[in-house]
């Protein structure tokens, strides 16, 4: 073989690799886990500044629609990456959007490297999204309120504090409804 078809080779090797490898990491986050949210210092062992939980279930698949309407009846933007639920409990009242209209929902989630974002809260001029981190089976990170126009949140909204852990695999049930108080 020539050199650049070698090189083309091992460039398409390596694409498939990267490829196969984020796939696979994908799937390896699916699951259900159980967060706290604070403002503040944030830890399972010192629940003082949680004002809020949540439950998360990240699905390897695009969740199937009477799933989708179940749990989110009112959701009505692309649903063609939806692949996580959640439920919310707010504990005490707090200068954040989490979970404010509604207990449960439906969100896309994506990847990059080791963060995972998704939704808690989302509404046509406002939402909630989460950025947390991946170490093994813990999450940390924060979640940011956010809007425009009348939906924008004032400046005392800043980043609430994110800590989460595994559960174990995905379990649907655990958005069928709100977790009680």
């Amino acid at each position: 073989m020539k050199r650049s078809t070698l090189s083309v080779l091992a460039i398409a090797a390596f694409n498939f690799a990267m490829q196969t490898a984020g796939a696979s990491k994908a799937h390896e986050i699916a699951g259900t886990y159980e967060l706290i949210i604070c403002k503040g210092t944030c830890s399972f062992a010192d629940r003082g500044n949680v004002f809020a939980t949540a439950v998360v279930v990240l699905f390897d698949d695009v969740m199937v629609r009477s799933d989708r309407e179940r749990i989110a009846p009112f959701y009505n933007y692309d649903a063609s990456d939806v692949r996580a639920c959640y439920a919310v409990d707010r504990k005490v009242q707090a200068p954040s959007y989490v979970g404010i209209n509604n207990k449960t929902g439906v969100s896309p989630w994506k990847l990059d490297g080791n963060t995972i974002q998704f939704d808690l809260f989302h509404s046509p001029d406002a939402g909630y999204v989460v950025e947390v981190d991946r170490t093994g089976h813990l999450l940390t990170g924060t979640g940011r309120s956010w809007g425009a126009g009348m939906g924008a949140p004032p400046h005392d909204y800043g980043p609430d504090t994110i800590v989460g852990r595994r559960l174990g695999p995905p379990d649907m049930a655990a958005c069928a409804s709100a977790p009680t108080s």
